[in-house]
């Protein structure tokens, strides 16, 4: 039987660990002399390179301390240099130039020039980056006039063109090692060469990837560790057995439950990095509906699924509360959020079961699969108090949990039903979610607007907010936007994640900016 949550049973809830014993994690803190450095990822990454593919999280983590972009956000939220030593933008906002940092090496000793910046966002990202892609198309033209200038001339002003190509979302790639291949094929994928802090050492499959110090790289005294691994441990009472123990140093959050977060933290095991660290994310969590599938091409349907569900309770449950109940598109946290645009569906039973009267379907005739990548046992809770609250409106929710590349295939062919999927919006929803609404993103990769929804007005607001000269012309197209969307209801918005690095008491000068978990981790010291 399943079981039942209400929140007199959330207040009852204990903090009790799972029963196990600690991994044998085979690396020790320091080996010879060298600091090394042990964190964790749920699942085997795709592939490393994150230019090539980015809905990986334990790609994008790893690969980050490989790979570097031109910019990046410092801890207050301030563009900063990392590639690019400095940078102008002509007074009309169509021509960015980038002067390059001198002096910077590949992993394999070839030197970084400009033509490795073209190379990656005229060929490389543009093919297969999808939240840059919507900047690179701005690009007239890519010009390198000497090794250590990078001109971008765009065809209108585009007005998050430089919070498009920062951090993870413009990673540079070696063009010596690239040009005349295959990209997705491309052995170096999973052996990436960067001009990051730490070079690429060993990938052991089903254990864990290992990254070393690069004695060359362009910052001295960088970086702290000389080594990293990134122990794969898909069960997350041993990820956090793990964490207690000493075995690993950091994680995010979302590797380990709510529980066990709050228990090591008490118990002086662990600490959490500043809050902050992931507002350049604002990962939102969602079930996009396939709207080639009926009865999902019906607003009626979609209306009484979000209705059906008690977003707050399941995160009580859930996370512990750690999460905020996402009502549209844009999360609070992002720029252009306007809670007051917002068509919001609250938790109501009858209403739900009345919408779907209205639409045709008698109780119980609704049964479809809810595909979710496995993830620990917080998701897996998730999704038994979601399943549990659409059999209480007469609906049969088949939850399918499956590993991140079959994830990746069957969303890419449009080989689903429901799929809860969560997305980073990257401090600007033309960045992170423009990919999930446009007509234009309609295609058969996953990260894009998979489910198929299309709104011609929704496409025409979005361009003029992309055109727009200042934020304050931009926030009244985003405005109406986020009417529109939650009106047409394309996917179930359920809750706004916020995620902390945790680290072990002897961590210490861990970036604590946006998106810190995906950063080079130059500076962490292990004392």
């Amino acid at each position: 039987m399943p079981t039942h949550y209400d929140r007199r049973s959330v207040l009852n809830m204990g903090a009790a660990l799972a029963a196990g014993t600690a991994l044998g994690l085979p690396r020790s803190a320091r080996a010879q002399g060298r600091v090394i450095l042990n964190s964790v990822v749920a699942q085997e990454p795709g592939m490393l390179a994150c230019g090539i593919v980015q809905i990986d999280g334990a790609q994008t983590i790893s690969g980050g301390k490989i790979l570097q972009s031109l910019i990046r956000y410092d801890e207050e939220n301030r563009l900063e240099g990392e590639l690019a030593e400095s940078w102008s933008v002509s007074p009309d906002g169509l021509v960015y130039t980038f002067n390059l940092r001198r002096g910077v090496l590949w992993h394999d000793g070839q030197p970084f020039t400009a033509d490795d910046v073209v190379f990656s966002f005229d060929q490389i990202l543009r093919q297969t980056h999808a939240r840059t892609r919507s900047a690179i198309q701005k690009v007239a033209s890519f010009a390198a006039p000497d090794p250590h200038t990078v001109v971008m001339t765009l065809e209108a002003p585009f007005l998050p063109f430089l919070t498009a190509i920062n951090s993870v979302n413009g990673p540079i790639l070696p063009r010596h090692l690239y040009e005349g291949t295959d990209f997705l094929q491309n052995p170096a994928n999973n052996a990436p060469v960067g001009t990051g802090p730490f070079r690429f050492s060993e990938w052991r499959r089903g254990e864990f990837v290992h990254l070393v110090r690069f004695d060359g790289y362009w910052n001295p005294g960088e970086p702290k560790v000389d080594e990293i691994y990134f122990q794969i441990i898909p069960d997350s009472s041993q990820r956090a057995i793990a964490v207690e123990t000493g075995r690993i140093d950091v994680c995010t959050r979302i590797t380990i439950t709510s529980t066990d977060q709050n228990r090591l933290v008490a118990a002086g095991h662990a600490k959490l990095a500043d809050a902050r660290s992931f507002d350049g994310l604002s990962a939102a969590s969602q079930l996009f509906f396939n709207f080639r599938v009926k009865p999902f091409d019906d607003v009626r349907v979609r209306r009484a699924m979000t209705h059906a569900l008690d977003r707050e309770l399941i995160i009580d449950v859930a996370l512990l509360g750690q999460a905020r109940v996402q009502h549209g598109p844009i999360a609070s946290s992002t720029l252009y959020h306007d809670a007051d645009a917002l068509v919001r569906y609250e938790h109501d039973p009858d209403r739900a079961r009345a919408l779907l009267a209205e639409a045709g379907i008698a109780p119980g005739a609704l049964s479809f699969e809810l595909l979710v990548a496995s993830a620990g046992s917080d998701r897996a809770r998730m999704m038994e108090i979601i399943a549990q609250q659409y059999r209480e409106v007469g609906i049969d929710a088949r939850v399918q949990f499956v590993d991140i590349p079959t994830l990746l295939k069957r969303g890419g062919d449009w080989d689903f039903e429901v799929v809860f999927t969560t997305v980073g919006q990257f401090q600007h929803p033309t960045i992170g979610l423009a990919r999930n609404f446009l007509t234009s993103r309609i295609n058969n990769t996953w990260g894009n607007n998979i489910g198929g929804y299309s709104n011609p007005r929704v496409d025409e607001l979005w361009a003029q907010a992309d055109a727009a000269l200042s934020d304050a012309e931009a926030q009244g197209f985003y405005s109406e936007i986020q009417r529109l969307i939650t009106e047409d209801v394309p996917c179930v918005f359920l809750m706004e994640l916020q995620d902390y690095l945790v680290v072990r008491p002897n961590i210490e000068d861990i970036y604590q900016g946006p998106l810190s978990a995906y950063y080079s981790w130059a500076e962490l010291r292990k004392l």
